[in-house]
């Protein structure tokens, strides 16, 4: 069991990831998030970050809304009947932005860069998949 101090929790995303751990022990979460009870101790304590597929594992298993566990921003917790993301589309959309400011020696706020994921997310969420020349256009106006 972890237990952080108030202002850490809205200040840190370690923080958050002890205010989500809550009361079972760092072990036992890692090992119900399918992660190494040695990668999760580093994740709270700062050493390292979590991937995105680890960022999506914990999310899930401590039932908390993405969002809030990456930024402090909105509801800790998932809104009932709210549904979780496509992983997989995620990813292809990071990958595809992450190409594109690395091809061009570009980058974004982090602030910016979320909100660059939410907008292609919502763009793509009904379509078949990543459009990557409309991912160039979108990245154009704003790196």
């Amino acid at each position: 069991m972890v237990s952080p101090d108030s202002t850490e929790v809205t200040s840190s995303f370690t923080g958050r990831l002890k205010m989500a751990i809550g009361e079972k022990s760092v072990r036992a979460f890692a090992l119900q998030c399918g992660l190494s009870p040695t990668a999760m101790h580093q994740y709270v304590t700062g050493k390292s970050e979590p991937t995105r597929p680890a960022l999506i594992s914990i999310a899930r298993n401590a039932e908390a809304n993405l969002e809030w566990l990456l930024t402090g921003e909105g509801p800790q917790k998932k809104i009932k009947g709210e549904c979780m993301i496509d992983g997989d589309l995620y990813d292809a959309i990071i990958e595809s932005v992450e190409e594109y400011l690395a091809a061009g020696n570009k980058t974004l706020l982090p602030a910016k860069k979320l909100e660059t994921y939410r907008y292609l997310y919502d763009l793509f969420k009904d379509l078949p998949g990543v459009n990557k020349e409309q991912v160039e256009r979108t990245l154009r106006l704003v790196a």
